[in-house]
């Protein structure tokens, strides 16, 4: 069948105006395309982050940052042809820039640096410091 061109591109994760607190700096990124990627086509999917391509021509919809930097930054994504072109049917086809922000763990702060993250939203047990043993 003869292709019409795709309807919506989306980055549904992070979502815009998010902020993330990732103490190794890591950034997961999903988007949705309909209808799918026509990778018959030679279509495939580009996602920059702060203008800078962080997956290129890919048929994969997600792809996991890692080490950001702290602060603010801007995902986009676009579908490509095989020369890894915007592609141009009907419509310039990228999506709304997505803006988040990071937080991490300053190294700076020597009495957080070394803090455990909690797990599933539960701190870590604090040990108490031991008593100096009697004389």
């Amino acid at each position: 069948p003869a292709f019409a061109g795709y309807q919506s591109l989306v980055i549904t994760q992070p979502e815009n105006g998010a902020g993330l607190n990732n103490t190794a700096g890591d950034v997961d990124v999903s988007v949705s395309l309909s209808p799918a990627l026509r990778t018959d086509l030679g279509h495939g999917l580009t996602i920059t982050m702060d203008g800078r391509p962080v997956l290129q021509n890919s048929a994969r919809m997600n792809v996991a940052l890692h080490d950001v930097d702290r602060g603010e930054h801007e995902l986009q994504a676009f579908v490509v042809d095989g020369g890894g072109q915007v592609v141009f049917l009907y419509l310039v086809f990228m999506s709304a820039p997505v803006r988040f922000s990071l937080q991490r763990t300053s190294l700076f702060l020597p009495g957080r640096a070394n803090q455990q993250p909690p797990i599933n939203g539960v701190p870590p047990i604090q040990r108490p410091t031991p008593l100096p043993a009697p004389r």
